[in-house]
């Protein structure tokens, strides 16, 4: 299969506009554009009243990664923004279930072979529990992202793991039950320890997945000052260790820029 390399763009508008010029605004905005991926609407609220709105919509780098008509987007994004709706996330659209499965096979065979790992499951197994896990979030009807889906992975993981200790009891070390509650309350000792391994795995594949996007955003950072050819060039140099003297001065001034531009944001 084919990368999908989407290209994310994010418009707000106000409340104001919107009740007025909300299609003429979109219609300007993505002018350039006749296929959409996915697109998505949100609201920002400030003493319980409508305030703007975040419209983002992604575009595939691959054409037929975009089914969505860019009319048929703007008269559903008008429509839910109309609606007055005073939920965060009100309107999305994404692709058919057959291409989400297609275009997430990465990440599903990277999650799964996490997991596999942490919970020492076979591959194939986690891999089957993701999508499982994936389809159930579409057909529910929920916009599905990676941070959605790992979270739901996690969560299916460790109802499976009390499912399957309940049913099998001496596998439990000595004396002790996990199904027992904690002195002086309701609250099952099991569903803390999961609470506080969950905890930490969400903590620690958040981590991971914000120093990635850190480090694709320097990488873009870089690219959009120097073009990617020379940005490959330097990148081949420094690992060969055959940096001019006119390199070193590029990189020099460029980190000064990046530490600039880091330090602003």
């Amino acid at each position: 299969m084919q990368e999908n390399k989407l290209f994310t763009r994010r418009l707000t508008i106000q409340e104001s506009d919107a009740e007025t010029k909300l299609v003429t605004i979109l219609n300007d905005w993505l002018s350039n554009d006749l296929m959409l991926y996915s697109y998505l609407v949100r609201t920002h609220i400030e003493d319980k009243k409508i305030t703007s709105y975040t419209v983002q919509v992604c575009v595939s780098q691959v054409d037929r990664y975009n089914t969505i008509l860019k009319q048929e987007a703007i008269l559903a994004i008008a429509d839910c923004i109309y609606k007055d709706n005073q939920e965060y996330v009100i309107g999305y659209g994404q692709p058919p279930l057959d291409v989400m499965c297609e275009v997430f096979e990465p990440l599903v065979n990277k999650l799964s072979q996490e997991m596999a790992s942490q919970w020492n499951v076979p591959f194939e197994d986690m891999k089957q529990m993701c999508y499982l896990c994936m389809i159930t979030l579409y057909r529910k009807g929920y916009y599905v992202h990676k941070n959605l889906l790992t979270r739901t992975l996690v969560n299916y993981i460790l109802v499976s793991m009390r499912k399957e200790y309940r049913q099998k009891p001496e596998n439990y070390p000595g004396d002790l039950s996990l199904d027992a509650t904690i002195k002086g309350t309701d609250t099952p000792l099991l569903s803390v320890v999961e609470d506080v391994r969950q905890t930490e795995l969400l903590k620690e594949i958040e981590e991971r997945e914000w120093r990635e996007q850190r480090t694709r955003d320097r990488r873009d950072l870089v690219i959009s000052k120097i073009g990617e050819r020379r940005y490959e060039d330097l990148v081949l140099k420094v690992k060969t260790g055959t940096l001019s003297g006119t390199d070193r001065t590029c990189m020099f001034r460029l980190g000064r820029k990046l530490r600039g531009k880091l330090k602003d944001e």
